[in-house]
């Protein structure tokens, strides 16, 4: 994978952020990273620096604050140095293993950037982990996905970027082209040494790697769909039992669910997660002709809705004649629209 050139060392700024996702649990990290983070970090931590890679109590305190102060004054603190380039982003990094809590992680990060650090942006860690070689792109979006994961699907996703998955198939594939160029040009020359089964292996061989080049670009699409919250709109005539079957799949009473048709007069969305994805479920009004202005109102609503849905599910009960489907439905291409048979 290709690297940004990086600034030279004694350029860069030194970041400060919090590493750990939020700063209500029982422990927060305060990461400091780049060529001043041992000096920074000395600014605040009362005594001796630990040695590196071995944590070591500490207590903190504002760069301005007395040393006689009292210790009650002091925050305590598991400090971890991490000289570069061993560490995660291929820089000199100190970690302040503090006590959590928004007002008491902000004011340590308050110290440290009256102390000469700048304030790290989202991902700004990743990136310069990527641009020091510790991280490959797809391995740093890998972390972005991790983090950004909504589904177990998008999970599982982003912790084979990370692993490297991606970057060994692709180092095994660029391998195999440079063998195969390598024979072909070793023959150019030579044209009546070459031989029919010799040419035809080289066939084979541009064969497969074009299909394993194929298959990685109809991943590519299954995992842009699979990150992708898909709308299943639930669709039918009226008293089908849509509502009912809404909140028996989300296991919740979201929606109105009663004997007299026409209950349901708006659309009502429910996000949830199904089988590993995102999905939105979207209870309509029943699709029926009624001189009622207000159902009228919620039939169109529905029939908008169903136009916008990658699925529709169509509703009917067992209990009721089947009842033909309205065009807005029955025009949608058959992969797109689930019979359900219900109650």
């Amino acid at each position: 994978m290709r690297r940004v050139p990086s600034p030279r060392a004694d350029e860069r700024s030194t970041l400060v952020g919090v590493a750990t996702g939020t700063p209500d649990g029982g422990v927060a990290i305060v990461r400091l990273s780049g060529p001043q983070a041992d000096a920074i970090a000395g600014t605040v931590v009362r005594g001796e620096m630990p040695p590196p890679r071995r944590a070591a109590m500490r207590r903190l305190g504002a760069p301005t604050l007395e040393a006689s102060a009292q210790v009650s004054a002091l925050e305590g603190a598991l400090v971890l140095r991490m000289p570069g380039p061993g560490s995660f982003t291929g820089e000199d990094v100190v970690e302040l293993h503090v006590h959590a809590g928004a007002r008491n992680v902000r004011e340590i990060v308050g110290w440290l950037l009256e102390a000469g650090a700048h304030a790290a942006g989202a991902g700004d860690f990743t990136r310069r982990a990527f641009e020091h070689g510790r991280l490959t792109l797809d391995q740093a979006e890998g972390i972005a996905a991790v983090i950004g994961a909504r589904t177990q699907a998008e999970l599982e996703h982003g912790r084979r970027l990370v692993s490297g998955e991606l970057t060994k198939e692709v180092d095994a594939l660029r391998g195999r082209l440079g063998r195969l160029r390598t024979l072909v040009e070793a023959t150019l020359g030579f044209p009546e040494d070459m031989e029919d089964a010799e040419i035809e292996g080289w066939r084979r061989e541009c064969a497969a790697i074009r299909e394993e080049i194929e298959a990685w670009l109809a991943r590519f699409e299954r995992g842009m769909r699979a990150r992708s919250r898909l709308r299943v709109v639930l669709a039918g005539p009226p008293n089908a039992g849509k509502s009912a079957l809404l909140n028996a799949m989300v296991g919740t009473q979201r929606a109105i669910v009663a004997d007299v048709p026409g209950t349901t007069r708006d659309y009502v969305e429910v996000p949830c997660e199904w089988s590993k994805r995102a999905l939105t479920l979207v209870d309509t009004a029943g699709l029926r002709g009624t001189r009622d202005a207000i159902e009228a109102a919620g039939v169109e609503l529905s029939e908008a809705q169903v136009q916008a849905a990658d699925l529709v599910l169509w509703v009917q009960g067992c209990d009721a004649a089947a009842v033909a489907m309205p065009p807005v439905v029955a025009d949608r291409s058959p992969e797109a629209v689930v019979h359900v048979r219900n109650k």
